[in-house]
């Protein structure tokens, strides 16, 4: 059985491999400006036609918008630049300086508390069903159905964008993933003698097993709305040059919180403690839903984005300026053979 799984794995992995290469290749071919570099120096605005002028124009403000968000970040991070100044040291703090001015601190920081949790598929979860005896072809069929209710969960993002806002979206699927793992950790509070009542002909134990399948399975559809909510934000928010350092930083939160659970797995590795690995994992996720509404309710709604599209609106007008003086040559030119036309 394990030389069938293994050639199973195997398998898949390379049929998936060419519809993942097309895939990227289609993506590339679709949106060029993400294999082309943007222009450093570009040229200032010249004679030509009216296309190249307006080409040339948008380049110049697409770095002046660089340059004025750069001017911008590097005043909110007083610590990080005094950091840079340490070596070795200095760029790792600088790093978590520029994290932790960024906006989207606090959704990142509820994002990753998500991972302290054994409420997932992984080996945890699966060496506590096979405990209870739970099937293996159950405990692997609902991991395959929780990957189709993640696909689900790409699916709804969308219609749940057009009816409220990136950040709400946000919101409402992270409390949505809390409320469908409330079950997990309400069933360990019953005595057996409750869980007997459901009947079935099975253990109490795996009553709250397949409870525990049903919900992770299930709500797998609002952690992936929530994670593509998280995600876009963080590419539209944060600056580019500080994108890699705070998603960086961000990894780093999801690992150590991953660790945590794990490491206290290992203290507690018995089944009959398992119910305290599921109120910690719980825990961990409520945490992260209260600092996901707190980044919400004070940065949420008001994002720096709309200051940044003000300040691109000004940045326009200070950058067509220039151009100005030409438009109205050209209209005196044209009032001047309109003369010339009245006087014939």
């Amino acid at each position: 059985r394990i030389r069938i799984g293994a050639s199973f794995v195997a398998i898949w992995n390379l049929a998936s491999l060419v519809p993942e290469l097309s895939l990227a290749h289609a993506i590339y071919a679709r949106a060029p400006a993400l294999s082309s570099r943007r222009a450093s120096n570009p040229s200032g605005i010249n004679g030509g036609d009216d296309d190249k002028d307006v080409a040339d124009l948008v380049t110049r403000l697409e770095v002046a918008e660089a340059k004025a968000k750069e001017i911008v970040g590097q005043s909110q991070q007083p610590f990080a630049r005094c950091c840079k100044r340490v070596p070795g040291f200095g760029p790792l703090v600088s790093g978590w300086g520029v994290w932790w001015s960024s906006e989207v601190r606090g959704l990142s920081l509820g994002y990753t508390l998500l991972y302290g949790t054994i409420l997932a598929p992984g080996p945890l979860l699966t060496a506590y069903l096979k405990s209870i005896n739970i099937p293996e072809g159950i405990v692997g069929a609902t991991m395959g159905l929780g990957a189709v209710f993640g696909l689900i969960g790409t699916v709804v993002f969308k219609p749940m964008t057009r009816c409220m806002s990136l950040p709400g979206v946000g919101l409402a699927s992270i409390w949505l993933w809390c409320i469908f793992l409330a079950p997990t950790a309400a069933i360990f509070l019953l005595s057996d003698d409750a869980m007997g009542l459901l009947g079935g002909g099975q253990s109490s134990k795996q009553h709250r097993g397949y409870v525990i399948l049903a919900c992770v399975t299930v709500g797998r559809i609002w952690l992936w709305a929530f994670d593509l909510a998280e995600t876009k934000i963080l590419q539209e928010w944060v600056m580019d040059g500080s994108r890699g350092r705070v998603a960086g930083c961000q990894s780093s939160l999801c690992t150590m919180f991953a660790l945590c659970v794990y490491g206290l797995s290992v203290a507690y590795h018995e089944p009959g403690d398992f119910y305290l690995l599921v109120f910690t994992s719980f825990g961990f996720v409520v945490c992260g839903t209260v600092v996901t509404t707190l980044w919400y309710c004070f940065v949420g709604p008001y994002p720096a984005a709309e200051q940044d599209y003000l300040n691109l609106e000004v940045q326009f007008l200070e950058l067509n300026e220039s151009k100005e003086p030409a438009l109205f040559k050209m209209e005196d030119d044209d009032y001047d053979d309109d003369d010339d036309d009245d006087d014939d």
